[in-house]
């Protein structure tokens, strides 16, 4: 029983080791908490192939632009799509929307806007409040989520971990040679 244990821990080290990769391309996302409007890009992604958008209210209460890089002064880096009320882990190819690549498009509350970088990456924000701020002016800020897909991809589906089914499938395929192999486990049949 203790050399069946240690077998499987180095199964579960060596898949870990070698499904890291594998696993590590999760879609990643946060919070936007309060991102005023015409100020400065909000910059989202894996720290090495982020993103910038910057957004300006429509309607306070409502809806707002959110920008084309070749149509934002203020340093946008993506086209943009506006996908309506959709969870964006369910969409498995956010490259076929039709991006805006030279204006703007408008989002309400509810909405999720897509993200196609410059720089090949792919990200979503959902728009959970527009809202204004008195204390600067008539100006608004946005409450969200941001969302970014690290493996320059458009699939956006949360894809189960491989790890773990691997792992499952070798555990079984090792106790099962390990029972196969034992003496006095096997049952021949007299043919008299």
């Amino acid at each position: 029983m203790g050399r069946t244990l240690l077998i499987i821990c180095v199964v579960v080290i060596s898949a870990q080791a070698c499904l890291a990769d594998i696993s590590s391309t999760s879609v990643l996302n946060g919070p936007i908490d309060g991102w005023l409007e015409s100020h400065t890009a909000f910059i989202w992604g894996d720290g090495t192939h982020d993103l910038k958008q910057n957004w300006s209210v429509q309607s306070f209460d409502s809806s707002g632009y959110f920008y084309s890089g070749n149509y934002d002064y203020l340093g946008s880096n993506a086209d943009v799509y506006n996908a309506g009320p959709v969870d964006p882990l369910t969409v498995a190819n956010a490259a076929a929307f039709a991006y805006n690549t030279t204006t703007d498009v408008v989002g309400h509350e509810g909405d999720t806007i897509f993200f196609r970088g410059f720089n090949g990456y792919y990200g979503a924000w959902t728009i959970s409040d527009i809202y204004q701020v008195t204390d600067l002016g008539f100006h608004a800020r946005l409450n969200g989520h941001w969302y970014f897909q690290p493996n320059q991809t458009a699939d956006f589906t949360t894809v189960p971990e491989p790890a773990t089914a691997w792992l499952l499938g070798v555990t079984a395929v090792v106790l099962r040679r390990r029972r196969r192999g034992r003496p006095g486990r096997r049952i021949e049949i007299d043919a008299a």
